[in-house]
Parts: C-alpha cells; sequence; structure tokens
C-alpha cells in the first residue's frame, strides 16, 4: 500500500448510494452523493470541486445542484463501449489537478458512480502514479466495490497506459533538455534501435 493510498473498507451493499474518498481528497460517487439533500455532507467533508459525468439526455435529471457553491465540471459522454473516453481524460485530469493544486477536495461522479466516473478516476490514477490499469482498478475498488467500467472503457484505458507513459516520458526529456539548454547526445545503440 502508498502512503498516499487510503485503507480498504469494509463495503455493504447501501454504500453505493454513498461516496468514497478513494485517493485523499478525490471521492467517487452516484449522483445521489451530489444532490441537493447532501449539501451539508458536501460541505462537511470540504468539497469545493464536482466534477459531473453525464449524457446530455440525462441533463434533465443529472443536475448542477450547486453552481454557486461548488466549482463545477460537467463532461458529456455516454456510457457505451464505443463511446471514446480517452479524449476525454485530459479535460478530466486538468480539473482534478486544478482542485488538488487549490487545496480543494473533488467530488467525480456520474449517475451510478460505477462506469463513467469510476473511469475517469482509474484513468487519473494510473496516469499521475504511472501504474496499470488492473493496480489503479484494485486501488478503486478496495474503496468502492461497486465500481464496474463497461467493457469499452475497460478495454481503452488499458491501451492508455502506454500514450501516458510515452508522454510523461516525452515530457520529461524535454523538461531535462530544457534545464541543461542542451540536448542529450543519443548513443549508436540508441540512435539504431530508434530506427528499427
Amino acid at each position: 500500500m502508498m502512503d498516499s493510498e487510503l485503507p480498504c473498507i469494509s463495503w455493504q451493499y447501501d454504500m453505493r448510494r454513498k461516496k468514497q474518498e478513494i485517493i485523499p481528497n478525490v471521492y467517487l460517487g452516484p449522483y445521489q452523493a451530489a444532490a441537493k439533500s447532501e449539501l451539508e455532507n458536501l460541505r462537511n467533508d470540504g468539497i469545493t470541486h464536482i466534477l459531473c459525468v453525464r449524457q446530455d439526455v440525462e441533463a434533465r435529471c443529472v443536475k448542477v445542484n450547486f453552481p454557486d457553491i461548488f466549482i463545477y465540471k460537467v463532461i458529456e459522454f455516454r456510457d457505451h463501449p464505443c463511446e471514446s473516453i480517452i479524449s476525454i481524460l485530459p479535460e478530466a485530469r486538468n480539473f482534478i489537478n486544478e482542485c488538488l493544486q487549490s487545496k480543494g477536495k473533488i467530488l467525480i461522479h456520474g449517475v451510478n458512480g460505477m462506469s463513467r466516473s469510476a473511469s475517469l478516476v482509474i484513468a487519473y490514477i494510473m496516469e499521475t502514479r504511472s501504474i496499470s490499469y488492473e493496480e489503479a482498478f484494485e486501488i478503486v475498488k478496495r474503496r468502492r466495490f461497486c465500481i464496474a467500467p463497461n467493457y469499452g472503457f475497460r478495454s481503452q484505458l488499458q491501451e492508455y497506459e502506454p500514450i501516458y507513459k510515452a508522454r510523461n516520458m516525452s515530457s520529461q526529456w524535454m523538461e531535462n533538455t530544457s534545464n541543461t539548454g542542451k540536448k542529450r547526445r543519443v548513443s549508436s545503440e540508441e540512435s539504431s534501435f530508434e530506427m528499427e
């Protein structure tokens, strides 16, 4: 267990209607956790940001209830195996980072807090900890046992691992070259490897 990982909780079926803190300051739950009746609980937990994941046709029932109290981001996409989740990951990641960098706490919810919103949390943990889909899935499941990303999202997140790792390596390389002011010399072995 990592230092920033919360312990496993004893899961009870009715907990699926509530939010759980997955990693420090990042909560996952259903829409019910952001309902008007939950304002006091949201405030007591120190929530400052809410990421609402819904399909456009769900907007009538999955509402932004407290726009004057919390900082909201609504991302609209379907819970369908053919829907591209990778394309919305940067927007979600940036919003989560904005919250955490301002020392806030975020609730990420969809309708049930099981597929779309869970997939976003899994992707965030994968990228920030540089771990596999399976490892991130287990971290989330230990805190919210009812998660069930659809098979299309699972497949895309497994494919996302080499994408974010390559991007992170590229960013590190760019940072290293800008810090030293010159590029690193590539050995002949590395050069021939890149050409293959």
